[in-house]
């Protein structure tokens, strides 16, 4: 995948009915037309040139998400690191692009001129050591990083759960005032599964699953077409994967396009206490922080890896003081978090949930 180029984009002001059926489409991938409609009481042609516009416009963008622990992968690994202030940031950010294309293990990476952060899923520790740690050795070789600014998160599998996976429904439902006559359930989370099994899967279905997660935005026809599959094997083997709970679809809203200016990637120490209690204990103590920003949470018994999202600076101080405060308060956190910054106006999308090559190499052909 090519490095986004951020540039200086036009925010198009959105009606009340695009915000509205923005919502829908993040809240519930699965939302067809005829149900937007009956849950906006909008009429059936204005939901679909609404939502073919936000599209086009690249308002919002597919992903599919495979199952980690199903794909062979026991463990996520968050890495952020200071950009080497010295030289031509775009020259740093395209050897950084080439040093993280060439591991599949990076799953979704992003940098501005001052900080660099990428996801990584491996099979194990020593695999962690042998890939995630030479990537993050090699930009520092190369001058591309600041060596002691690396920080590594690793979050086992087996001791750990995403409360929220690049959620954005609720940011969207606070942020425009948007409500749906009737949400349904919730998608439910699908990585950070305890007791999951590698898939086995048979070459048809391998090479579905492969051409879905190149290419989510695509009706089954074309995959059919990309992968000479027919489209009926297409649509029956990704209901298969879909029940077994190997792939979701989530949808994303192009932050750029929401007024807002800063991720903040908070990393905090949890306390004895806290690390103690059941991990469905401790997710329901995250849960009950009722605020929409973070759409990125991840919890091990031993630390908690935020990312949320701010209009501006001013909001940031104060929203991160409220954060901290509760979080004190119900005896979660061991210290003050550290926290690192991103300028969503600055920020290139290295990889962007680039899924394929990993399940490529943990599921070979057999």
């Amino acid at each position: 995948m090519g490095v986004s180029n951020p540039g200086p984009m036009a925010r198009e002001e959105m009606s009340q009915n695009e915000k509205l059926i923005l919502y829908a489409l993040v809240l519930n991938p699965d939302f067809n037309n005829r149900l937007i409609s009956e849950r906006t009481g909008l009429k059936m042609s204005t939901v679909t040139a609404i939502k073919n516009r936000l599209i086009k416009k690249g308002f919002l963008t597919t992903h599919v998400i495979p199952n980690m622990p199903m794909v062979g992968c026991e463990m996520t690994t968050v890495l952020w690191a200071s950009v080497d202030p010295l030289g031509s940031f775009e020259k740093k950010l395209k050897a950084i692009k080439d040093i993280l294309a060439d591991t599949p293990e990076c799953v979704w990476a992003a940098a501005d001129p001052r900080t660099v952060v990428a996801l990584m899923m491996f099979k194990n520790y020593t695999q962690f050591h042998e890939v995630g740690r030479r990537a993050w050795v090699t930009m520092a070789e190369k001058g591309l990083i600041e060596r002691d600014s690396v920080r590594i998160h690793n979050y086992p599998f087996q001791q750990s759960a995403f409360v929220r996976f690049f959620e954005f429904a609720p940011l969207l439902k606070d942020l425009y005032n948007v409500d749906l006559k009737e949400e349904g359930p919730v998608a439910k989370r699908i990585i950070g599964l305890s007791g999951s099994t590698k898939a086995k899967l048979t070459p048809v279905e391998r090479r579905v699953l492969l051409g879905i997660l190149r290419c989510p935005e695509l009706l089954d026809s074309n995959i059919s077409e990309s992968i000479g599959v027919t489209r009926q094997s297409v649509t029956k083997i990704r209901r298969k994967l879909e029940a077994m709970g190997l792939i979701r679809t989530i949808r994303e809203p192009d932050l750029r396009m929401l007024n807002l200016e800063i991720i903040v990637g908070t990393f905090c120490s949890v306390s004895r206490e806290t690390s103690a209690r059941p991990l469905s204990d401790r997710m329901r103590l995250f849960e009950s922080y009722k605020v929409s920003r973070f759409f990125f949470a991840l919890t091990s018994g031993m630390e908690i890896t935020l990312l949320s999202v701010f209009k501006d600076f001013k909001a940031f101080t104060i929203g991160a003081a409220d954060s901290i405060g509760f979080f004190k308060n119900i005896g979660v956190l061991k210290g003050i978090p550290e926290q690192r910054l991103l300028s969503i106006s600055e920020m290139h999308i290295i990889k962007h949930h680039d899924y394929a090559p990993l399940v490529e190499k943990n599921l070979p052909e057999t």
